[in-house]
C-alpha cells in the first residue's frame, strides 16, 4: 500500500515539508534583506521550535499553499505563523515556528572564498 494512506505518515510528511517555508517569511523580514535573488545564500537559518495543529487529513505530495507571515526578527530570532490549504482550498494545517536567522559571515579559510571541492563536487 502506499505510504500516504497511513494518515499517521501523511501528518508526518506534511509536518516535514511545513518547516521550510517559514524561513522564508523569516528571511524576508529581516533588516539585512535586499531581494536581489541572493538572500538565500546571504542568510543561515534553523528551527528552533515548530508547532503544526493538523485540522483535516491532507496528502503530502498534493500541492499546497503555504501561506506565512512574520513580524519581524530581532537579536537573530523570528516568529511565524501561517496556515497551510490543501489544493481545493481547505485549511489542512496551522504552522508557528521560531526560526534562528543570521547573515552568513564570509568564509576566511579559503582565497577570494572559493567553494571547496572533494571528488570533483563542490561543498
Amino acid at each position: 500500500s502506499d505510504p500516504v494512506d497511513d494518515p499517521v505518515v501523511a501528518a508526518c510528511g506534511l509536518a516535514f515539508i511545513s518547516d521550510a517555508a517559514p524561513t522564508s517569511a523569516a528571511r524576508a523580514s529581516h533588516p539585512l534583506t535586499r531581494f536581489d535573488g541572493e538572500d538565500r545564500d546571504r542568510f543561515v537559518g534553523a528551527s528552533i521550535d515548530h508547532a503544526i495543529w493538523f485540522h483535516r487529513p491532507s496528502v503530502p505530495t498534493d500541492w499546497h499553499w503555504c501561506d506565512m507571515r512574520s513580524n519581524g526578527v530581532r537579536s537573530g530570532r523570528g516568529l511565524v505563523q501561517g496556515t497551510m490549504l490543501g489544493a481545493d482550498g481547505r485549511h489542512v494545517a496551522t504552522v508557528v515556528q521560531e526560526v534562528l536567522l543570521r547573515a552568513r559571515r564570509p568564509r576566511t579559510d579559503r582565497p577570494n572564498n572559493e567553494p571547496v571541492s572533494i571528488d570533483n563536487e563542490e561543498v
